[in-house]
Formats: structure tokens, C-alpha cells, sequence
């Protein structure tokens, strides 16, 4: 699969999860075992750890909470412009990836079942749970070679499961997939890459 957020293409392996993302003047990528960074105008400002697989996660909602390792259970209805939005609430068992403290609250429109939200909590870094709750408007579906996937995705301001105002939303574009893996080499680290390691997780 492959995508453009930005001034970034991103392409991810959906089998095997390995990604490389290639910026303006940098790239990282995943290759099924460590992250990678190259960098040479040391560009890059993240935690190539953290984000190198963040926007294809939310861009795969809801497909990747059939993951191996979560636990599904209930929430609360969300409840935004008058409308009540069923939710699922989903955790995952300990040890299952790199935040496996986060958690995710999925919300559907009551009438079409379309995903319409995606609440979630970020554990990476201070390795505890969180009760802070971001939430993501999915509002703006597209049909890509028969697969329904997110044209953008929109941040909003909120206090608990109260939502507010909108942020900028993000654009993706270029979505394509293909049946034809790239080759393993295409997400291997180039030479002058280097691997990098991520926040520990308690």
C-alpha cells in the first residue's frame, strides 16, 4: 500500500507491517525487525520509532483492531452535533507492541455503521496508562480498488469525550495497493542509515 501525507510517500507492507516513509530530505523506515533513520541534514525531528508506522495505523482503522492480542469491550455512546455514536472500547494484552498500554475507542454512526471516530490514548514514552482521550472525525471516506479507506482524517480539540473545534485536517493522497510486494530490500536500512531505538516501555 502506498499513500502521500504531505510532502511524505509512504509504503507499507500489510503482511509483514515493514514501512519506509520518504520525506524531502530524509527517511525511515521499519524492516520487520528494527527502525531505520537516514538523515544527513539531520532534518528529522521525532521519534522515528513513534511515527513510523503512526499515520498508516490511523489510515488502516478499523482493520488493524482485528490484530492478534486485543481485547474488545464496551463504552460509552459518544455523543457529537446531536447525534449518538455506539462505541467499542479496545485494549491490548500485556506485551502486544510498543505501546501495549494505549487504548482505543472506536465509534460508528448509529444509522450507516461507518466508522465516524476514533478515540485514543498515547502510554509511549511514560509507560503508563493515560486518561487523556484524542479524538480523530472520520468523515471523509474513499473507495480504493474495492476497499473503503479514509481520503483525510481530522484532529479535534476536546476535554474528556466532550469534542470541539477542528483542527487542519490531514490530506491522503496517491492511495494505492498492489498485489506485488516490494522487494525486502526496498525496507532494509541504507548504508548510510542508521538503526535507532525507541522510549522504553515499562
Amino acid at each position: 500500500m502506498v499513500f502521500r501525507q504531505g510532502e511524505e510517500l509512504h509504503t507499507i507492507d500489510l503482511q509483514t507491517r515493514m514501512d519506509r516513509i520518504d520525506g524531502p530530505a530524509y527517511s525511515l523506515g521499519f524492516d520487520g525487525d528494527r527502525v531505520w533513520l537516514l538523515d544527513d541534514e539531520d532534518t528529522f525531528k521525532g521519534d522515528p520509532v513513534f511515527y513510523h508506522n503512526l499515520k498508516s495505523y490511523f489510515f488502516n482503522m478499523p482493520f488493524v483492531l482485528g490484530d492478534k492480542g486485543i481485547v474488545y469491550g464496551e463504552t460509552e455512546d459518544l455523543v457529537y452535533a446531536g447525534v449518538q455514536y455506539p462505541g467499542i472500547a479496545v485494549r491490548f494484552k500485556s506485551g502486544i507492541g510498543t505501546s501495549y498500554k494505549d487504548q482505543y475507542f472506536l465509534h460508528y454512526h448509529p444509522k450507516t455503521h461507518k466508522m465516524a471516530w476514533l478515540g485514543y490514548t498515547v502510554s509511549y514514552g511514560s509507560g503508563e496508562r493515560s486518561n487523556s482521550v484524542n479524538w480523530i472525525g472520520y468523515h471523509d471516506w474513499t473507495s480504493v480498488a474495492g476497499l473503503m479507506v479514509p481520503k483525510t482524517l481530522t484532529w479535534y480539540n476536546s476535554e474528556g469525550r466532550t469534542i470541539k473545534a477542528p483542527k487542519i485536517p490531514v490530506l491522503f493522497e496517491g492511495i494505492a495497493f498492489s498485489g506485488q510486494g516490494k522487494p525486502r530490500s526496498f525496507f532494509a536500512k541504507p548504508e548510510n542509515g542508521v538503526f535507532v531505538e525507541g522510549k522504553a516501555q515499562e
